[in-house]
């Protein structure tokens, strides 16, 4: 579990974000 301040992901949550990026730049 990441936590910064009142911000938190879940190892889910990261994921999604990891392979956002992949297919936005790779597009």
């Amino acid at each position: 579990m990441f936590s910064l301040g009142e911000f938190s992901l879940s190892e889910f949550d990261v994921l999604v974000l990891i392979y956002g990026n992949i297919s936005y730049f790779t597009s």
